[in-house]
């Protein structure tokens, strides 16, 4: 039986066994501490696998009406019977392709229906959500059932009743990182104020800290990379002023213990360990000390990230002017080419160009497939783009080179594909969080909207 820990052994005749030898393998059974029990006779489907079947089977009838949900369905059974855990979790850890093999075996030998089956298939089999051994799910979420989604979103505090008399620096250091539960709803949680204009956030499970991203002012040169507690205590500093020009999205590296960053107006491709050392330059579009003219050219200005360490490669944005379509998403190794630099590398490559203002980026290293937010001019910007970055380009990419996902977002910037859940969470200046499904272009939902909040970098945990 499983789960493993179950002590029960069920044995069953083929019809030819002798008898003797079932009762020896009864016996040694027990004397192995298991509990067999024996059938009297060949059937299709062991005992308890016929009852159980007949559980699954109603449940998936129930789940395919929509008379109920699988975390109501296994609440009930077990809270009802003193159950460890519920049929429709059970199946997402069997394995929905295995529930479903099994379901068509049933309805071919008993000519029983098959409307169950076929919405398992049409709904979660054919797209891959086989359930735990899914990263796209299954009846549950990938999370465990019970898990909320914690999201951390950055509020740059600008929509907020100005003061007479407030100076530009006091404008500039109303930024907030904020907690959000975004299953049960409610208002956000502020565990950091007075920011300097954040950008950019991420999360390390493993040294269970945020990283954020503050831009400073433009024009000084002050930007930082700072870092907390989950709960914005203990805060450090990662990357001090002067080290970064204006700091935009950031990404956490777990494979190699990294955080990979762009310097907009400082037009790098940067990284530092999660401790503050060793803060490199990875790209380098000009020298904002040298080449300030260059750096009037948006096309330079690098805003967007996404590290890929299964890849060994990283992707970044080039934003281009205000709606400007002369946004493009750029490719290089993630390990400089010997003899090169961050200012000449050879190994640079166009993922895609003619974008409307590319702004934050997320990478499903499992799929190959890049994402990320569109701030520019409608129809094709303020979208949420996904483009397969290895391997052949589906159909449904090959209009546009792209697939628009979502669209009509209020300047969509912050991003974060969400593995466990089989979402993508999106945040906008406007002050709104949505949640939007990156498998098939689908209408968003709408998890928050703040009437002062302009939102800038988002990242989430499981808790």
């Amino acid at each position: 039986m499983m789960p493993p820990d179950a002590l029960t052994v069920e044995l069953m005749t083929d019809g030819k066994t002798h008898p003797a030898l079932i009762d020896f393998l009864f016996d040694r059974h027990k004397e192995a501490g298991l509990h067999p029990i024996v059938a009297l006779k060949e059937s299709t489907g062991f005992v308890f696998n016929r009852i159980w079947a007949a559980i699954k089977r109603e449940c998936l009838m129930v789940l395919q009406e929509g008379v109920s949900t699988a975390a109501d369905i296994d609440r009930v059974f077990k809270e009802q019977y003193g159950a460890r855990d519920g049929p429709c979790h059970l199946m997402d850890l069997v394995g929905l392709d295995t529930v479903e093999h099994i379901e068509r075996h049933y309805i071919d030998e008993r000519g029983l229906p098959s409307a169950h089956a076929d919405w398992l298939h049409d709904g979660f089999v054919s797209s891959g959500k086989l359930g735990a051994k899914s990263s796209k799910g299954g009846l549950y979420d990938k999370a465990a059932p019970g898990a909320e989604t914690k999201l951390f979103v950055l509020n740059l505090g600008m929509a907020e009743t100005l003061h007479d008399g407030m100076s530009f620096d006091q404008m500039a250091h109303r930024g907030q990182v904020l907690s959000l539960n975004a299953d049960q709803g409610g208002k956000p949680t502020q565990l950091v104020g007075s920011g300097y204009l954040p950008d950019g956030i991420d999360v390390s499970t493993d040294t269970k800290r945020l990283y954020w991203t503050q831009m400073g002012t433009p024009t000084k040169n002050d930007g930082s990379v700072l870092s907390s507690n989950l709960d914005g205590s203990d805060i450090k500093t990662i990357v001090p002023e002067g080290s970064v020009h204006t700091p935009k999205q950031c990404r956490v590296d777990a494979v190699n213990k990294k955080l990979y960053f762009c310097d907009r107006e400082g037009g790098r491709v940067m990284r530092v360990n999660l401790g503050g050392s060793e803060i490199e330059t990875l790209y380098q579009t000009a020298d904002w000390q040298k080449e300030p003219e260059k750096l009037k050219d948006e096309k330079n200005w690098c805003v967007g990230i996404a590290p890929s360490p299964k890849t060994g490669k990283i992707y970044w944005t080039q934003k281009g002017r205000s709606k400007g379509s002369e946004g493009r998403i750029f490719s290089a190794n993630i390990d400089m080419p010997r003899g090169a630099t961050a200012a000449d590398r050879t190994d640079v490559e166009l993922v895609i160009g003619g974008l409307p203002e590319p702004i934050d980026l997320e990478l499903n290293d499992e799929e190959n497939v890049l994402y990320w937010t569109d701030r520019g001019e409608l129809p094709l910007g303020n979208t949420l783009n996904m483009k397969t970055v290895v391997g052949p380009q589906p159909e449904s990419e090959k209009a546009l080179g792209r697939r628009i996902l979502a669209q009509g977002f209020g300047e969509a910037i912050g991003l974060k594909f969400d593995v466990q859940k089989n979402a993508i969470w999106v945040a906008d200046m406007a002050g709104r969080i949505w949640k939007c499904n990156p498998d098939r272009p689908a209408p968003k939902e709408k998890v928050f909207e703040g009437a002062t909040a302009a939102f800038t970098g988002l990242t989430l945990i499981h808790v």
